[in-house]
C-alpha cells in the first residue's frame, strides 16, 4: 500500500494507478512515473483522447459532437487549465471502442481550427501507442 505522501504526489502528477495484487508498484517504478518526461502507466489502461486548445478556446460541446455515436462509450472526462502554458486540456477515457473509431475521432478533432492538438493514447501489454497532432 502506498503511503500518504506518495499517493498524494502521484495524484497531483495526474498518475493513474491500477490496483494489482500480484504486482504492486515499487518505489522505483513510482519515482520513474513521477520524474519521467514521457507518459507511462504501470499497467494496461483504457484508451483515451486528449484535446488541447488555447486558454478560453476549448469548446466542450464541439468535442462531444466530434465523438458522434462513440460518445456513449466515454467513461471519464477530466478538464485542466495549464495557465503557465496558456492551454486548456480535456481528456476523455473510453470503455469498449475500436482503434478505428478512435482514429476517426482524432481526425475530426484535428480538423477543427481551434484545436491546438488532439492525441490518442492506447496501452496494451505495457506498450503505449500515441497518435495525433501535437
Amino acid at each position: 500500500m502506498l503511503g500518504g505522501y506518495a499517493s498524494q504526489a502521484l495524484s497531483m502528477a495526474g498518475a493513474v494507478l491500477c490496483p494489482d495484487a500480484l504486482h504492486p508498484p515499487t518505489v522505483e517504478s513510482l519515482l520513474m512515473l513521477m520524474t519521467s518526461p514521457y507518459e507511462t502507466l504501470p499497467c494496461d489502461a483504457p484508451p483515451s483522447i486528449t484535446v488541447r486548445a488555447a486558454t478560453g478556446e476549448l469548446r466542450v460541446v464541439s468535442v462531444w459532437q466530434a465523438f458522434g455515436q462513440s460518445a456513449a462509450q466515454a467513461q471519464r472526462t477530466t478538464v485542466h487549465c495549464k495557465k503557465n502554458k496558456d492551454l486548456e486540456e480535456m481528456t476523455i477515457t473510453f470503455g469498449s471502442i475500436s482503434l478505428a473509431e478512435l482514429t476517426e475521432i482524432i481526425g475530426r478533432l484535428n480538423a477543427l481550427t481551434w484545436v491546438s492538438a488532439a492525441s490518442l493514447r492506447v496501452t496494451t501489454g505495457g506498450a503505449s501507442l500515441e497518435r495525433g497532432r501535437s
